[in-house]
């Protein structure tokens, strides 16, 4: 059985909600990590030497990394835990997400559109105003005669 180094949970900040863990280089994140949980019970009991002590019940939970159980597990029996987890399947994941993709590409390319056209109407009125400017300059209107 291969050997992990025990991983530090740390958060980049307070507002950053997700945490991380830092892998060495020539090292691999644990598959599992167990976490154990105290909850508080508002109960107490008498120490040893009579004084109060909350009382916490605790409880060992296990996370698994999904990406490891993708490649150990078949596709079905897979899609069955990821169900138990409260997500959607694998294939029906990717179609929504694509989806969500799409729409985000497609509002990406016409906003981007919107300014490149506005970018060339901008240009090709300045171009308008600086050559009637110079047309002004420097040649004679026939009005002018």
């Amino acid at each position: 059985m291969k050997k992990y180094k025990i991983p530090v949970i740390l958060y980049e900040s307070e507002e950053q909600v997700i945490p991380y863990v830092e892998v060495e280089v020539g090292e691999e994140m644990a598959p599992t990590i167990f976490i154990q949980e105290y909850k508080h019970t508002d109960t107490f009991e008498p120490d040893e030497n009579g004084d109060e002590q909350a009382v916490i019940d605790i409880t060992m939970h296990m996370f698994v990394d999904m990406e490891t159980l993708s490649k150990k597990l078949g596709e079905d029996l897979y899609d069955q835990v990821r169900v138990a987890f409260g997500l959607q399947p694998v294939k029906k994941a990717r179609s929504e997400g694509q989806k969500i993709l799409d729409k985000v590409y497609k509002n990406a390319n016409s906003n981007l559109e919107q300014a490149l056209t506005k970018k060339k109407n901008v240009k090709e009125d300045l171009a308008k105003k600086l050559n009637e400017k110079l047309t002004d300059k420097f040649y004679k209107s026939e009005e002018k005669k």
